[in-house]
Formats: structure tokens, C-alpha cells, sequence
């Protein structure tokens, strides 16, 4: 050890630099041992560290160093967990919940200030401002025109100010007085200032003995340093800093610029530590990063400066073998699912070769949740020094169910989402279970097609009863549940409108809770409770604001006080810690790993502000954009610098071009290359990442066996009784979506419709023809105005109810009234030869018999009567079948109809309602088989559907035809396992075990 050849002792330099290659603990050590005045006792020292600083790790490294087995004191804490505790004061703070609601009160009175702008937003920004402005004790002028002037000159303005400026000083300088006149008048003061209390308090309360150790500060504000001037000359104060002092002017943005910053402002004296000599891994990092790569663009570089290529070629002439090799790899993914996958891999490999302490820094939290859910599918539990933003719970998210289901009219989607949530206490009221809620959601809401509405469940469910033509209890749940949903949701009800104290709104929200039992729910869970805590403090933080809001503002800030809470899961010590940059300084590892190497987190963007530059806060004498920079920087390479293995990853999606790798792991990567034209990638790593076997996964459980395409054989007994025309046509499509379908009775979910889609706009215009055919119409009493008149006002009503619910369902009534002139007009050529007997006439025809086809059933749209026999009409408002298609038999839906009229003069017609000219003009178009090709249609199904009743009864198999076609709009996609054939291809037999057999 050395330290300018000196030991380091209490009499000397009170601020030591400690190499950055060596750790400053070390350091601590050295001088701890000097400051034992007996046998273990270091009561009298206290060590003060950043406020993120791992405590229960510095104290092991001073038992472990020290060589005692225990030790009493020294204490460990933060500067301000030091002050709470030497100078308390009792001078009551005001909150930050409180402080921006009061800012926000101030706006609300200066409404020509917020224009445009968003309340809430503007309320951050400026708070941001004004606790920065505390925090460094920057008083503003008094007189506007003195604060003008002084932006003015931040912005290097020549002339007189634009107005921008002038607005922008008058927003600022306006709020600044008015909240610090109503903070004092309420007789608050701010965290900042009661901070600067307790230092100027703590110098005259500190014990006789007493020695302070400040141990790796980055930045002081103003009145730290004077609180620590003040101790250094006084020799009760000793200040260990981590890093090496700049040689070279360096820009704020430059690693060392803090420290040298630091001692500029300290103005003390100093000394080094040096414990090892700097090895040529850490050489490597000090010549990547030279201070004269981060000089001003407007400073010109010096001819004397070496490039990055010379100082990469003397390094590598100096260095021969690269220093990285085996210490640092850098993993690329092409999506953020493989990046979470090596990180996952690579924390298990260094797990297997023994490493116990493996330190993950992660910058976002997306990735952070996903790797926590790898790495805990793999056994290995995760502690997270960071948390989650309350936000982000399944607390929180039934929270939100429970306001959207409020303002969205009992909306579905939110709705089930309460319902189905853990919170939620089914158990309040007798009877009910989740069985409950799948019923409304099931027969209710997907099969009734509900989108909203309280009452509109309510009325269906009465129709259900109405339908069954019996009331039974079997409904009775269901009220229940709704009954308890409104319990929930109605104290809400009365702020949807109108502005009210948000206090009143959170009190509504908790009366809700608590009477349908979810209150006590969440309070049983960390993060329900956590959650309860924080709704809680905010209504403390509104006591004596009458700042009143509507329900779109409280939403607003009640959601991004959610985002500002923070939830920190409890965990069991592990060997895998997950901490952010900001978190690492002193914590030391085996093997770290450094995730979202990208330039969106590293070096990350200072969150924008609408108020002042760099060159104005520079003016003001506040921290610049440069600054946090370089402290990001300085905590990269010393987390670099003490890291023996470490490995750094980012992924760029293969379709983005967007992300873009990190400035500092591009300068690493470039100084290697150019060194030692060797890449730092891990391709070891990549292809691990890319095997399936590499992922964690359940190996007890057998393997799926490769499936052939199905062909179940029906038992007889098993197979439908009646025959419609859709069961006919999905036999013909697939023979296995009718064994799915209508054998063992499978169906997709329904699924709410909120916006019609044209099997609905299908159904409508059923619906609107039934009714316009209701009464007698004949071309000798037609009247074209009369009738249109009476299909239009037919029209609207039956799409009122739709539009009542989507005024976009307009588009669709008008879609359908450009055609009803149309429609009108071939509806009276065709009375004038024929005449409507049957409308929605549902036909069976029954058959007995081991040939029979069994009982077949239909709706037919439309019978007219004619001279020649009858005319079947089909609705149609898509794309027509072909006339190929028909005669082939592939579309079976006319001739069905005719074999069930059972008239042997009968001709057919499909009526396309909504067809379009090659102009683009409505038309109405028809698809007609005249009576002889009726007939022999009707003969040839009648026959083919014998034979397939005949080969279903005998066990012949339904196969998968897995045409592309059907298989397009096939409702049980997935049940085939089409995806999985082996067999896909090959040609089907189609003889003896095909019930198409003979066709």
C-alpha cells in the first residue's frame, strides 16, 4: 500500500483519492484501523454514504478487512439519515404530493399561464425547477425585468427579448413568487431548506471525538460544501473520493469532471491511494476514454492530440494481448426477447461455475420483468433493489378496472377484468363463484352481444328468463354479481361530471372498496396495501388545498401520483441482485452484467423540461444536462473498472432501425477493433441463445408424438338427428369442422361486437326485409315512393339501437339506403309476374329409413309463387357464390332449399343486395338456377346426402381436407393441428375410409 509513500493518518490531508483501479473500501479500511482507540470499537466514527450505497456489504468487506470477528460500530448511514439524527429539528415539510397540488392551485389561478399546455405536466416541470432551485439555494430576482435580464443573458441574446422569452420568465417568475408566498404563509418549508437547517445545525451538536467519513460523494450542493469546509478545517471530517484527478481541462461531460469539480470547490488539500498498481485492463479504459475525446466541439482539437486509431495502435503496441479478452463480452439480440434470454443463460452459466454474487444493472423495467420471470421459472429468485412503479401491479391494474368500468358505463373488457381479478370478492355475497362470472361473460355478454350498460345486462338476463318461458334461481347469480358490481362502482358515479374535490372522489373510492370487501382484500396483499398506503397519503397530502377537479384531471394525477410510487417486492437473499446505475457505486460483484446498452438508456436522456437551456441553468448556477451525463459516465467505468467478468447486451428488432448501440460500448468496441481487430461479441453466447434446449422447461412430461391429419370415425349414435343447410356445407368444406362442430360440439368464444361487422350488417338487413314484406305488396298497388318510403323508415328503425350504441354504425345504414332505390325498383319487376307467399320460412322434411338423409331443416328468406311454380330467394349482402362452384356441388345452399320446398317446379336465386357496378354504382345483381338445373341439383344432394348418412351410420372416417380455402375461415383453426401434420401433402384416399366415397 502507498499512499505518496505515506500512511494515511487523521493529522494529514483530510481528502484522499483513491486510484480508480482500487477500491475505495480498501481505503476506508486502512483508515478505520488508524481510528481504533480500542480493541474493536469504532462507536466514535461514522461513515456516510450515498443514500443508495449497499450498507450490509460495506460492513462485511470492514469486518472481513479489519480482521475482527465483531466489531462495534462504526455507523453507517446516509448524510440525511445522519442529520435526522444529530440535528433534529422540528419544522414541519411540506410534502411533495402537497407541494404539487399547491403549484397546481396556483395555475389554476393564472389560467392566461397554462394556456394550452397540460395542468399537470406544466405542474411537474415547474416543481422539478423550483426543487432544483432549492436544492442548490439559487434565490431569483425579485423584479421580473432583473430576471428577464438574467435569461436573457443565459440565452445570449444581443438585443431586447423576444417575447417567447418574456412569457416564459413571466410563467416562471409569477408561480415562483406565488408558491413560495403561499409555502410560507402555511407555514411550510421545503425538504431542501430543512436540509440546510439541519448541516449549519449539526456543527454545533457534534460530539467531542466524534470523526466523520464521507465516503464517495459525487456532488455537493453549495451548502454541503460549506457544512464540509467547515468540518475539514476543524479536522472532524475526512472525505474519501473514487477516480483520478483529471491531468487536462476537461468538459462537464467528462468521467473525471465531477471529482475535479468536487475538490475545485472544496478547495482543500489532498492524497492519494494506491493500493495496487493500474493493470492494463484499466489502462485500457483510461485510453478509450482520454479527457481530450470529450473537448468542446467549438475547441478546436490540438495537432498534438493522438486520434482514436493512434491511440488504439500504440495501446496494442504497448499491450500485445488484449486485456478484455475473457473480462468483457457484449451480447446483440434481434428483439428484446433474445436479449432477456442471454442474460438469463449467462446468469446460469456463471451460477454453475461458482459464482455467488452476480450484479445485474437494468434500465428498463420492461426487460427487468421479463428476466425476472426467466430467471425464476429456472429456480433462481431475483433481489430487486429498484421495485416497480406502483402503477404497474395487479393491485393497481384492478384499481384501473374498477375507475374504467365506472366512466365507460360498465363497459365489458374492464368490467370481466374486475371481475376476474384476485381483489375481487365474489365471497361477498352468498352464491356466487367464478362459474358466475364465466356465465355473464358466456351467455350474457359475448352471446347476447353486450357491449355496456348496467341495466342493458340486467334486461337480457330478464329476456333469458322470458325465454325459457319458466323463472327459475338458475339467473339469480347473475344479479348478484351486478348487484355487487354497482356497490363497487356507484359512489363514483356522481364526480363523471361535473369538478369536484379530489379528496371527495379518493373517499368514494375507498367507500366502494370497503363495501364490496376488496378494501380488506388489499390490505392483506403487499402490493394492494402498498397501494391503499398511497391513496391514503394523497388524501393527507389535499387537507386544506380547495383545488377542485374534473373527473378527466383526477384521473390524470391520480395516475401519475401511481407511476411516481414505487413498490419494492420482498425477497430471500440471492446470488443475482437487479439494481440500476444509479444504485452501483460500491457494490461489488463477481460478475456483472450491464443490460440496454442502447443510446435510449446509456447514456439516457434528461427528462425534457418546457423552461430554460443548458446555458440558462448554467446561468442560474444549476446542474446542466453534461453534468448528469458525466455522473452516468463516472458510474459506468468505475462499475467497469472494479467488474473481473462482465458482460454487456442490447438488442436492434430486425424491422426497426430506431435503436442504436450505446456511445460508450460503441467507443469500447471501435478502440478494441481498431486495436486488436478482434470483435468483443460473444458468439458462444448467441448460440446458445438461439438452441431450445438452452431454455428452462418442464422434462418430465412426455414429448408430443408427430400428429397425422385427423380422420375420427363417429359412433352412430353420436351423429346429429337433423341437417341444416350451414351443417351441410361445413360436411362439404371438411368433413373434421363438422365432426368438431357438430359431433363433440365445439364452437369458437363469442366475442363482443362493438363495431358491426357485415355478418351483423347481414342480419339487419334481414331483419329490415322480413318486416318491409310483413304486409301484402302487389305491383297493381305498389307505389315506388310509398314503398321506398316505407323500406327507408323500416331501415332506420331497426339500426336506431345500433347507432344509439356507435354513431359509426351510420356508415353502414347509409351503405345499405343507396341500395333500397334499387332494391325497390327489381322488387317491382318481379311482382309483376310473381307474388310473396313465405317470408323467414323455416321448412323441415323428415325421412326414415337406414338410405334416408335424415330429418333436414331450414330458414328460407323469400318464396315467391309464379305461373311456372315457385321461386326460392336467398339473401345475399356478400360476395356471391359462383355458378361453377353451384353446379359442382360445392356450394350446396340453393339446392338444399330446394329439396326441402319439395316442389317440383321450383326455380332458386341468390340476391345480391350490395353489389357494385364496374363504376361503382349500387346495383342489385342475381345468381339464378332455372327449374330443370333446380331439380337435378336437388335430386343429385338428395342422393349424396343419403350416401353420406349411409357412410357415417357404417363408421367411415371424417377427415381434415386442410384446403387452404376453408381453412382461411375455419372457426377451429387450431383443433386440427394443422401446423403439425407430417402428413401434410400427401393425397387423402378417398375409397373406403372417406365418407366422400363414390364422388
Amino acid at each position: 500500500m502507498s499512499v505518496e509513500s505515506q500512511p494515511v493518518t487523521p493529522t494529514q490531508h483530510r481528502i484522499i483519492i483513491v486510484a480508480g483501479h482500487d477500491d475505495p473500501l480498501d481505503c476506508l479500511v486502512e483508515y478505520l484501523r488508524q481510528q481504533i482507540n480500542q480493541p474493536s470499537n469504532l462507536t466514535h466514527c461514522t461513515v456516510i454514504v450515498p443514500p443508495v450505497a449497499p450498507h450490509s456489504h460495506i460492513r462485511n468487506h470492514l469486518l472481513t478487512g479489519i480482521g475482527s470477528p465483531a466489531l462495534l460500530g462504526p455507523e453507517i448511514c446516509s448524510l440525511q439519515q445522519w442529520l435526522a439524527r444529530s440535528a433534529p429539528l422540528s419544522v414541519p415539510v411540506m410534502p411533495t404530493r402537497t407541494s404539487e397540488l399547491m403549484l397546481a392551485e396556483a395555475l389554476q389561478q393564472h389560467p392566461e399561464l397554462v394556456g394550452d399546455n397540460n395542468l399537470w405536466a406544466l405542474t411537474d416541470s415547474l416543481l422539478t425547477f423550483f426543487e432544483q432551485l432549492s436544492a442548490w439555494h439559487v434565490t431569483l430576482p425579485q423584479d421580473l425585468d432583473d430576471f428577464t435580464d438574467l435569461l436573457a443573458r443565459g440565452y445570449h441574446y444581443l438585443s431586447a427579448p423576444a417575447a417567447p422569452l418574456n412569457q416564459e420568465a413571466r410563467i416562471v417568475h409569477t408561480l415562483w413568487q406565488a408558491f413560495t408566498k403561499q409555502q410560507a404563509g402555511e407555514g411550510y418549508t421545503d425538504e431542501h431548506t430543512l436540509h440546510a437547517l439541519r448541516l449549519h445545525a449539526s456543527l454545533q451538536r457534534i460530539p467531542d471525538g466524534t470523526q466523520l467519513i464521507l465516503l464517495c460523494p459525487l456532488q455537493l450542493t453549495p451548502v454541503e460544501v460549506t457544512w464540509a469546509r467547515t468540518l475539514l478545517d476543524c479536522g472532524r471530517l475526512t472525505i474519501i473520493v473514487h477516480g483520478e484527478l483529471p491531468t487536462t481541462n476537461t468538459t462537464p461531460s467528462h468521467p473525471d469532471s465531477p471529482l475535479a469539480q468536487l475538490l475545485d470547490t472544496l478547495g482543500t488539500a489532498h492524497t492519494h491511494y494506491q493500493r495496487t498498481v493500474p493493470n492494463h485492463y484499466y489502462q485500457f479504459l483510461n485510453t478509450t476514454f482520454a479527457p481530450h475525446v470529450y473537448r468542446d466541439p467549438a475547441q478546436a482539437i490540438t495537432p498534438a492530440a493522438p486520434s482514436l486509431l493512434q491511440r488504439a495502435q500504440g495501446f496494442a503496441a504497448d499491450c500485445p494481448r488484449s486485456p478484455l479478452q475473457d473480462r468483457i463480452t457484449v451480447y446483440k439480440g434481434d428483439n428484446a426477447e433474445q436479449e432477456a434470454r442471454a442474460v438469463d443463460i449467462q446468469v446460469r452459466r456463471w451460477l454453475q461455475d461458482g459464482k455467488h454474487n452476480i450484479g445485474i444493472i437494468c434500465e428498463d423495467r420492461r426487460l427487468a420483468r421479463r428476466l425476472r420471470a426467466l430467471l425464476e421459472r429456472a429456480g433462481i429468485t431475483l433481489q430487486d433493489r429498484s421495485g416497480w412503479a406502483l402503477s404497474t401491479t395487479r393491485a393497481a391494474a384492478t384499481l384501473e378496472a374498477m375507475l374504467q368500468t365506472a366512466e365507460e358505463d360498465y363497459a365489458h373488457l374492464p368490467l370481466l377484468d374486475l371481475l376476474k381479478s384476485p381483489y375481487f370478492v365474489l365471497e361477498q355475497s352468498p352464491g356466487l363463484s367464478l362459474a358466475t362470472v364465466f356465465q355473464l361473460e358466456q351467455d350474457i355478454i359475448r352471446r347476447e352481444n353486450i357491449a355496456r350498460g348496467l341495466q342493458r345486462y340486467r334486461q337480457h338476463i330478464q329476456f333469458r328468463q322470458r325465454r325459457a318461458a319458466q323463472h327459475t334461481d338458475q339467473d339469480a347469480p347473475l344479479l348478484k354479481l351486478l348487484d355487487l358490481v354497482e356497490s363497487l362502482c356507484a359512489p363514483l358515479t356522481p364526480f363523471l361530471t361535473g369538478r369536484h374535490p379530489p379528496a371527495r372522489i379518493l373517499s368514494a373510492m375507498l367507500c366502494g372498496l370497503e363495501t364490496s370487501g376488496m378494501l380488506q382484500r388489499l390490505d392483506n396483499d403487499p402490493a394492494g396495501a402498498r397501494l391503499i398506503e398511497e391513496i391514503r397519503l394523497l388524501q393527507r397530502s389535499l387537507i386544506g388545498r380547495s383545488l377542485d377537479m374534473s373527473w378527466q384531471e383526477f384521473r390524470a394525477w391520480f395516475g401519475r401520483a401511481l407511476e411516481k410510487a414505487h413498490f419494492i417486492i420482498g425477497a430471500d437473499p440471492s446470488p443475482v441482485q437487479l439494481l440500476t446505475l444509479e444504485q452501483s457505486p460500491l457494490a461489488r460483484f463477481d460478475a456483472v452484467i450491464i443490460t440496454s446498452t442502447d443510446l435510449t438508456h446509456l447514456p439516457g436522456k434528461v427528462p425534457p423540461t418546457p423552461f430554460f437551456n443548458d446555458a440558462v441553468r448554467r446561468e442560474l448556477g444549476l446542474p446542466t444536462s453534461a453534468v448528469v451525463h458525466s455522473h452516468r459516465l463516472h458510474h459506468f467505468l468505475t462499475l467497469l473498472s472494479q467488474a473481473t467478468r462482465l458482460l454487456m447486451t442490447w438488442h436492434q428488432d430486425s424491422n426497426s432501425d430506431d435503436a442504436l448501440p450505446s456511445p460508450w460500448l460503441e467507443l469500447i468496441q471501435t478502440f478494441h477493433d481498431l486495436a486488436y481487430k478482434t470483435s468483443l461479441l460473444d458468439h458462444e453466447l448467441r448460440r446458445l441463445v438461439l438452441r431450445h434446449d438452452s431454455q428452462i422447461c418442464d422434462r418430465q412430461a412426455a414429448l408430443p408424438r408427430p400428429s397425422l391429419r385427423p380422420r375420427p370415425v363417429p359412433v352412430a349414435n353420436e351423429l346429429p338427428d337433423d341437417m341444416t343447410a350451414s351443417m351441410y356445407q361445413n360436411l362439404v368444406n371438411c368433413p373434421y369442422r363438422f365432426f368438431a362442430a357438430h359431433i363433440l360440439k365445439l364452437r369458437a368464444p363469442d366475442r363482443v361486437r362493438e363495431i358491426m361487422e357485415r355478418a351483423d350488417f347481414g342480419s339487419r338487413i334481414h331483419q329490415v326485409l322480413q318486416q318491409f314484406h310483413s304486409g301484402p305488396v302487389s305491383a297493381v298497388t305498389a307505389d315506388r315512393t310509398q314503398l321506398l318510403q316505407r323500406l327507408n323508415a323500416i331501415s332506420r328503425a331497426v339500426f336506431s339501437s345500433d347507432i344509439e350504441d356507435n354513431p359509426e354504425h351510420r356508415n353502414w345504414l347509409n351503405h345499405w339506403l343507396e341500395c333500397t332505390p334499387h332494391y325497390v325498383d327489381w322488387l317491382l319487376d318481379c311482382l309483376a309476374d310473381s307474388a310473396i307467399t313465405k317470408i323467414e320460412s323455416e321448412i323441415s322434411m323428415i325421412q326414415t329409413g337406414d338410405d334416408s338423409c335424415g330429418t333436414l331443416r331450414g330458414k328460407i328468406d323469400r318464396i315467391d309463387h309464379t305461373a311456372d311454380g315457385i321461386t326460392i330467394i336467398d339473401y345475399k349482402t356478400g360476395q356471391l357464390p359462383s355458378m361453377p362452384d353451384i353446379i359442382a356441388g360445392e356450394n350446396v345452399q340453393l339446392p338444399y332449399y330446394a329439396l326441402l320446398a319439395g316442389q317440383p317446379r321450383c326455380q332458386t336465386v341468390y340476391l345480391g343486395l350490395l353489389q357494385r357496378d364496374k363504376h361503382g354504382q349500387p346495383v342489385i345483381s342475381e345468381q339464378r338456377l332455372d327449374i330443370a338445373t333446380t331439380s337435378t341439383l336437388a335430386l343429385q344432394h338428395f342422393d349424396r346426402l343419403s350416401r353420406l348418412r349411409s357412410a357415417l351410420n357404417s363408421g367411415a372416417g371424417m377427415p381434415a381436407w386442410g384446403d387452404e380455402a376453408t381453412c382461411a375461415r375455419c372457426d377451429m383453426q387450431g383443433v386440427c393441428r394443422k401446423q403439425s401434420w407430417h402428413d401434410h401433402g400427401v393425397p387423402l384416399p378417398m375409397m373406403s375410409d372417406s365418407i366422400m366415397a363414390g364422388e
